[in-house]
């Protein structure tokens, strides 16, 4: 009898030892559970910055082909920030925030949330406006609240993680700061050649102003001298004058700068200056002509007029030319 009770404690003995280690097995097992399961105060951390996150990931609806679909961004941006602002309403009346153990992750929180917000008014204002005289220092402004969201962001734990803007945030980021870098130096180039343009309208205006005082029929002018009003001498220097202010105009026109649409317009005058100055290097040689000859008898008024005949036609064509020139210049002057 004694030998069966005996027996029957050591089984007692056995599934008692078993119940305890299972027992301690059970609280070693929740224990770890509860240290490496989710509170719910980082649980409902965790789920504000998975709205945080889902907001910021909506940049990736109006990047395509990474180009920016600047009217879809300018609609969707506003929202964006409206998410953005409730969900800092909501974490700042949260009643995790003031608890010891989360408070610095609320206050990173917080301030990443307000730099993000500042981030987005940003991109709004730079994409509704890529030609601001300010573009750059917005650019730089841009990066700075990019940055300062981002660190504050890494200073929260998130799913045994930190927490970030996001690839997509970035990528846009990233696509408005080269969109509005190529806008601007796209206006800037225009600018340029805007101001290039209106300098050389200027400039080809004070020669053609130049050039209309200086174009002269010398041909009239013999005629004074044939009958004693002037001399040869007084005729010869005055066109000994005009040739070096024609000197004049050309050493202009040589250091122009010219614009490529308006070449053909300063070959045409080019033209019409260079023709004059053949002009008056003919009709001075005929001038110098007469009045060494004009007083030998054999001379007569015909023979002194041949002496003009292709000074004439040079002149007449330069005359044409320049109507022609002219009449270009005007309605390009007009439309700039």
């Amino acid at each position: 009898m004694r030998r069966i009770n005996l027996k029957f404690d050591n089984k007692v003995a056995k599934w008692s030892a078993i119940a305890v280690a299972v027992l301690v097995l059970f609280f070693i097992s929740y224990s770890i559970f509860s240290l490496f399961s989710p509170t719910k105060e980082q649980m409902y951390l965790n789920d504000l910055m998975d709205n945080i996150k889902d907001i910021n990931n909506e940049c990736k609806d109006f990047i395509d082909d990474s180009k920016i679909n600047t009217e879809k961004a300018l609609k969707t941006l506003p929202k964006m920030r409206e998410g953005l602002y409730k969900i800092a309403l909501d974490a700042g009346s949260s009643k995790y925030a003031n608890e010891p153990k989360y408070t610095s992750a609320y206050s990173n929180l917080s301030k990443g949330l307000n730099e993000n917000i500042l981030l987005l008014d940003q991109l709004s204002a730079m994409i509704s406006n890529p030609y601001g005289k300010d573009i750059e220092l917005a650019g730089e402004n841009l990066k700075i609240y990019r940055d300062t969201s981002e660190n504050y962001y890494n200073l929260i734990e998130y799913k045994n993680s930190t927490f970030s803007l996001g690839n997509s945030m970035k990528g846009m980021i990233n696509e408005t700061l080269d969109y509005c870098i190529s806008s601007n130096n796209a206006k800037k180039i225009e600018e340029i050649k805007t101001a290039e343009a209106e300098m050389f309208i200027s400039k080809l205006n004070e020669l053609t102003i130049s050039m209309d005082k200086l174009m002269i029929n010398y041909y009239e002018k013999v005629m004074d001298c044939r009958t004693n009003k002037m001399t040869y001498q007084l005729l010869i220097a005055k066109l000994d004058d005009t040739i070096s202010k024609m000197d004049s105009v050309k050493s202009i026109l040589s250091q122009m700068s010219i614009p490529n649409e308006f070449l053909p317009l300063y070959n045409n005058f080019s033209e019409v200056v260079n023709l004059y100055s053949k002009y008056l290097f003919d009709v001075k040689y005929a001038i110098v002509t007469e009045s060494v000859r004009r007083d030998k008898t054999d001379i007569t008024e015909d023979y002194m007029d041949s002496l003009y005949d292709s000074s004439s036609k040079t002149y007449e064509d330069v005359q044409k030319k320049y109507k022609n020139f002219t009449k270009e210049y005007n309605k390009i002057k007009g439309n700039n």
